[in-house]
């Protein structure tokens, strides 16, 4: 200690201290004095929350082939509207295989990959709706004009409905058409009409036509899958009314072709009710289906085939009949997690109690279901199967010879569709088009 600033008085005062004998001397210090410690962490946290769930699922890649720019494909369609189911041939030319080198990989086999696929897409519509023979008479319609509830303007005009059987040929489907409907000359710019015909047999969608009398032709305003509409504002930009090209010798008959032959199956078509609305379904029209092929053919399908609309339908139909809740607790233990709505997954056949799946088909037309049973449920003396597809030759891809400088191929393949069971199936058709509720 440095004593040199110490005075001589607080000298002698600490001596007479020290004589009275061993004392501790100290200076009270609390936390009131001001000396504590300051617990002050060195990294300040982050309090920003980073919550990127879109940003966790998209995957990320790296770029590894430079640039300043990205550039893709877009898929905006799995298969060209052109492909023909029965002229299932492609080409790849030479300029084309050398464009794509160095970045598709082998190119031809993409080319042969690609062609059956589409052609697979397009096996599946022939399955369905695939028909050797023309359809029946399409009746012209009958109109109903009024002058209110629209935008049509004044005038004379010609309507024509197309029958439509589920395939495709380029960018229009297989179909045929009525002979025209000339409506009343109509006055001011409000107008409205309905139209409809009678339902043709094999068909499974109906396009509807207007010439306006002006613009040289028929074009395409709206397609139902049932056989009315109700139309009040029309177009002069869509399709033009095509011939009719429903039958091709190179095709096979599909399951409604064959079921709507008179052959046993259950065909329900619903009433036309009112134009442009039609009749809606009912769970008991599923009931009542399964128990006719039960009591005529002892039939019990194992599965219903609907359009996306009528699961919907369905659904709701279901849960409005059992006064269901919209939503269940997938973790009763802490009430966490709540999942909102049901699908109508099975269905249970009250003629046989057999629990029947209940499947969408991206190809069945919204107004369509239909049931088929895949075994035949009674000794027969020969095999069970109640529907197969007979191939004489699967699959095949064929290399022609070149002629130019390019490769020409075809996939194809020679079957036909076997229903060999028709009475254990049935179709409830003419459903009433976009009714989910």
């Amino acid at each position: 200690m440095d004593l040199r600033n110490v005075s001589e008085a607080a000298i002698e005062k600490a001596k007479e201290i020290m004589k009275a004998g061993p004392i501790s001397v100290q200076k009270d210090l609390t936390s009131a004095s001001g000396f504590d410690g300051y617990n002050l962490q060195p990294v300040a946290i982050l309090l920003q929350p980073v919550i990127t769930p879109w940003r966790n699922n998209i995957p990320r890649v790296t770029n590894t082939r430079g640039g300043v720019a990205s550039h893709w494909r877009v898929i905006s369609q799995l298969v060209s509207k052109n492909t023909d189911p029965f002229v299932s041939a492609d080409f790849l030319t030479w300029a084309a295989e050398d464009a794509a080198r160095g970045f598709e990989g082998d190119i031809r086999a993409r080319a042969v990959t690609n062609l059956l696929f589409a052609l697979m897409i397009q096996e599946e519509l022939v399955i369905g709706f695939g028909r050797v023979s023309d359809l029946g008479t399409v009746t012209a319609p009958t109109v109903v004009t009024s002058a209110t509830g629209g935008t049509i303007a004044a005038g004379t005009y010609k309507v024509t409905v197309r029958a439509i059987t589920g395939m495709g040929d380029g960018t229009n489907p297989r179909g045929k058409k009525s002979s025209q409907t000339t409506t009343s000359a109509l006055s001011g710019s409000t107008n409205s009409m309905t139209a409809s015909t009678p339902w043709v047999e094999g068909a499974v969608q109906y396009e509807w036509y207007v010439d306006d009398g002006a613009s040289g032709s028929s074009t395409l305003q709206t397609t139902t899958g049932i056989n009315s509409v109700a139309l009040t504002a029309l177009t002069t930009s869509g399709t033009v009314l095509p011939a009719d090209n429903v039958a091709n010798s190179l095709a096979i008959n599909g399951l409604i072709p064959q079921l709507t032959a008179a052959l046993g199956a259950q065909i329900k078509t619903l009433a036309k009710g009112v134009d442009g609305v039609g009749t809606d379904f009912t769970l008991d029209d599923i009931d009542s289906m399964n128990k006719a092929v039960w009591d005529n053919a002892k039939a019990d399908p194992e599965t219903i085939w609907m359009n996306s609309t009528q699961v919907v339908r369905a659904t709701n139909l279901v849960l409005a009949a059992n006064g269901a809740p919209s939503l269940f607790v997938s973790n009763v233990a802490d009430m966490k997690e709540l999942t909102g709505g049901y699908l109508l997954a099975n269905w249970i056949n009250k003629a046989t109690g057999r629990v029947q799946r209940v499947r969408v088909h991206p190809a069945l037309p919204d107004g369509t279901m239909l049931a088929y049973s895949n075994q035949i449920p009674f000794p027969t003396g020969g095999d069970m199967v109640g529907v197969d597809i007979e191939v004489s030759r699967d699959y095949q891809q064929v290399d022609y010879a070149l002629t130019a400088r390019r490769y020409d191929f075809e996939v194809f393949c020679r079957e036909v569709l076997r229903m060999k069971f028709p009475g254990g199936a049935w179709i409830i058709r003419n459903i009433r088009s976009n009714q989910t509720t």
